[in-house]
């Protein structure tokens, strides 16, 4: 019985040169027809590499998968050698040369425990299966919204520790960084870091050991080195969707990799492309929102592959807490903030001030004045996301809307209310728990959305969100299911306890 070949890559220490062999064994693994795995936990890293990139199902077969044995320790080769029969690539000269020495003899499990450099086939392959993590974009997202900055709207520069052998001078690199502020700077050395804060207008979100670290961040040991791996992944990023990118060091594989990234699939690699999560109720999470609504708005979103869309929010409040739309805003999205409470129109104004391309509108909704107020705000008829929460007339404001038909709505609903039970708010009929309800119920909203051409995509707590038809397989919904499955009755069951 032939047994299954298995690549492991070891770990390496420069997330560029770690990545760059990455696609050099992804592409021995289609050559051999082997298991792909990744162990980056040992090394100057020190932790797991699912906790910041994903593979493509299918194609890559973490060490946790059943039928790869790993040795108790990878500190040692001999250790997984003399315990598999391994061959062990430990050779740069090696693993460069051609042909390959991985296709050479019999083995069961080959362990590349070098670097392979940077070559544009191998980083093109690494680019068809691999995936910044959702918290990593999410982090990213945070310093930009933090600065007041948008996706693709700044300068970045990398400046590389080893940049001070030779390269550029410490002089140069400032004269650099004063000539293109406002910038942001990435870095994996804390002296730069110390002397760049200081100039106007530059920003350096790279997370450093407090003192200086030969070699740079990535060779500290200290309990704060999750930090550290992060903030290298999030610099990756920002580095990757900025408007200019700039290195300074010629040697850099990290600025290699993003270069060559940002000509040919940057977008995927850096968010837009993460495998879908077939199941929404596993997007939950929250920035702004309240209930994991920003989870589910930017996995479909993701899906249906929207950059740079357009929103409304009705009940904005004061523009970040429990907002739906926020995290948006902080992507690059332009749209209307839109609040009826004059008491909260002060704080709105206050947080939305210095945010470009969104609009504050002071206005109470009603059926008769919806499709008038979209039409004032200059939105395109199908605009993108629809936030709907006013706490009183949602369901007959969504029903008054004729001319507008966004692609995504989220909506509020009473959330203690059953699914059968007919309830609307303000019809005049008596709710079945008297005058406690604050919201129409689960059922009338799902046929109203139905009526109006929209697919129940899911139930969060006390919000719907709905796909308009025509967009359901782009967004990966699917439309022959019961929506009246999807309904969530733990608020339900926990109203009747009380």
């Amino acid at each position: 019985m032939t047994r299954q070949k298995t690549i492991i890559q070891k770990g390496i220490a420069g997330l560029g040169d770690r990545l760059c062999t990455l696609g050099q064994c992804l592409l021995w693994a289609d050559e051999s027809k082997a298991k792909m795995c990744v162990d980056w936990r040992d090394t100057s890293w020190g932790t797991g590499f699912h906790d910041y990139f994903s593979l493509r199902e299918g194609v890559v077969a973490l060490p946790t998968d059943p039928g790869v044995v790993l040795p108790e320790r990878w500190a040692e080769p001999s250790a997984y050698k003399a315990e598999n029969g391994a061959y062990i690539a430990g050779d740069v000269g090696a693993i460069r040369r051609e042909p390959y020495d991985c296709q050479k003899g019999t083995w069961n499990t080959f362990v590349v425990l070098t670097y392979s450099g940077f070559r544009e086939r191998t980083v093109d392959r690494l680019f068809k299966s691999l995936r910044m993590n959702l918290g990593v974009e999410l982090q990213a997202e945070k310093i930009l919204m933090t600065n007041n900055l948008r996706w693709g709207e700044y300068d970045c520069v990398h400046f590389r520790n080893t940049d001070k052998k030779g390269d550029i001078t410490q002089k140069e690199m400032i004269a650099l960084l004063i000539s293109k502020a406002p910038v942001l700077l990435v870095t994996d050395d804390s002296t730069t870091k110390a002397l760049a804060e200081k100039i106007p207008g530059v920003i350096c979100p790279s997370v450093l050991p407090p003192k200086p670290v030969k070699g740079g961040a990535h060779h500290v040991v200290s309990v704060d080195k999750p930090l550290y791996n992060m903030s290298a992944c999030v610099d990756m990023m920002l580095a990757g969707r900025a408007r200019e990118f700039t290195s300074t060091c010629p040697r850099s594989a990290f600025s290699d990799l993003i270069n060559h990234g940002r000509k040919t699939g940057w977008e995927g690699f850096g968010g837009s492309g993460r495998p879908r999560e077939p199941d929404l109720k596993k997007c939950l999470w929250n920035q702004h929102s309240q209930n994991g609504e920003d989870g589910v708005l930017a996995e479909i979103i993701s899906r249906m592959n929207i950059r740079n869309g357009s929103f409304f929010e009705a009940g904005a409040w004061d523009g970040i807490h429990l907002s739906n739309t926020r995290r948006l805003v902080g992507l690059g999205w332009t749209g209307v903030m839109c609040e009826g409470d004059k008491s909260r129109i002060v704080d709105l104004e206050h947080n939305i001030r210095h945010t470009r391309g969104v609009k504050i509108l002071e206005r109470f909704l009603t059926p008769e004045n919806m499709d008038l107020t979209l039409a004032e705000c200059g939105l395109p008829e199908d605009f993108d996301v629809f936030s709907l929460d006013i706490d009183s007339c949602d369901y007959q404001c969504w029903k008054g809307m004729s001319r507008f038909r966004p692609k995504i709505v989220i909506i509020e609903i009473e959330p203690r209310a059953d699914s059968n039970e007919d309830y609307v708010q303000g019809d005049g009929k008596p709710s079945l728990r008297g005058t406690d309800y604050h919201g129409t119920g689960f059922g009338p909203m799902v046929e109203l959305g139905i009526s109006k051409g929209y697919v129940l995509a899911a139930h969060i707590a006390c919000n719907l969100v709905f796909v308009r038809n025509d967009y359901c397989e782009a967004a990966g919904i699917p439309t022959d299911v019961d929506p009246y499955s999807l309904f969530n009755d733990r608020w339900f069951l926990n109203s009747r306890v009380r």
